[in-house]
């Protein structure tokens, strides 16, 4: 509740948070000013047996420490197996997760204060889980600052280790292995895979692709 400026305690208007009414009046959606910020990251149809396993030890962790969970970092090649896992864990503590890239964040500096204001708010309304996303060299001072600040489930992917001033769980989240690999090629491709004549042995052991890129490119063959 706001009280409006320019009166006294006992006489100034109050009003209410256009979220926080909607939320009241059994509306729950994203907050309008994080949606500039934010995407959200369903849970994958596809994931890599590995970032599965890694996905459900992310959960039990936010689970074990359900008043204060460590920051949960993602370390690996793997972008999207990245986002995979943390959606997955997400899902499985009753969360859905939500997605904001490092080099999208507003500078250090009020603006940054107000979204990680709006995002605790959110975190418990929704309730919601944020996955800061840091592409090759992207991690700067604006995304350090949200990760050591934020409350609640938040996860942080990266293709390199970062340090931070606060506590955190690092594991590594990279593209599956060729046996993995061809596992998902086999389930993308279904009856079609038999036609490949062994050739997806050699297709796995050359390339190194996400557990996404890999059902998309069997829909389209």
């Amino acid at each position: 509740i706001a009280v409006e400026a320019g009166y006294g305690l006992t006489s100034a208007p109050l009003s209410i948070d256009e979220r926080v009414l909607h939320y009241l009046a059994g509306i729950n959606a994203l907050d309008l000013q994080l949606q500039t910020w934010l995407r959200p990251s369903p849970s994958p149809e596809w994931i890599a047996d590995d970032h599965k396993e890694v996905a459900a030890r992310a959960a039990r962790i936010c689970q074990t420490y359900s008043n204060n969970p460590p920051l949960l970092h993602f370390c690996g090649d793997d972008a999207q197996g990245q986002e995979d896992a943390a959606a997955l864990a997400a899902q499985l503590i009753g969360r859905q997760l939500f997605v904001v890239g490092a080099a999208e964040l507003p500078a250090i500096g009020p603006e940054l204060d107000q979204f990680i204001r709006l995002w605790e708010r959110e975190a418990l309304l929704l309730p919601g889980a944020l996955l800061i996303q840091a592409g090759p060299g992207e991690f700067a001072q604006a995304a350090s600052h949200l990760a050591e600040r934020l409350p609640g489930c938040v996860f942080l992917a990266s293709q390199e280790p970062v340090r931070l001033n606060r506590s955190f769980l690092r594991f590594d989240a990279d593209k599956p292995p060729p046996v993995e690999q061809k596992r998902l090629w086999v389930k993308a491709l279904g009856a079609g895979a038999a036609n490949f004549n062994g050739a997806l042995d050699r297709l796995s052991e050359q390339f190194r692709l996400s557990a996404k890129t890999i059902s998309v490119t069997g829909a389209l063959a």
